[in-house]
């Protein structure tokens, strides 16, 4: 009884398990904020949005279009950093070296 009564304090099973948030990561923040205030000795509202908005479902064409939309900016970027690769060489193998002297005359 004193095992199970120390491992399984009463507090703890008012409370409830503190890792469980139903409300995501929105509730996780404002949890967090509300104790960091808590402790600071301030006192804030925290407001959270109790209807959550369902995210509107993608259709198959969508997903598929976004996919291939991904594509060609990846391939954009790949193409992009080539040619600056290419311009960076272009510029280095045209460089001249300045005499010291140069700067004072």
């Amino acid at each position: 009884m004193a095992l199970n009564s120390f491992l399984e304090p009463a507090e703890e099973a008012e409370d409830g398990d503190p890792l469980n948030f139903d409300g995501g990561d929105k509730a996780i923040v404002a949890q967090v904020r509300q104790e960091i205030a808590e402790k600071d000795g301030d006192i804030i509202e925290v407001e959270l949005d109790d209807e959550c908005k369902p995210e509107p479902d993608i259709s198959p064409t969508e997903t598929l279009t976004l996919y291939i939309n991904s594509q060609v900016t990846l391939d954009l970027l790949k193409h992009l950093r080539l040619f600056h690769g290419y311009l960076q060489q272009s510029v280095d193998l045209n460089k001249k070296q300045t005499k010291i002297s140069a700067f004072f005359k």
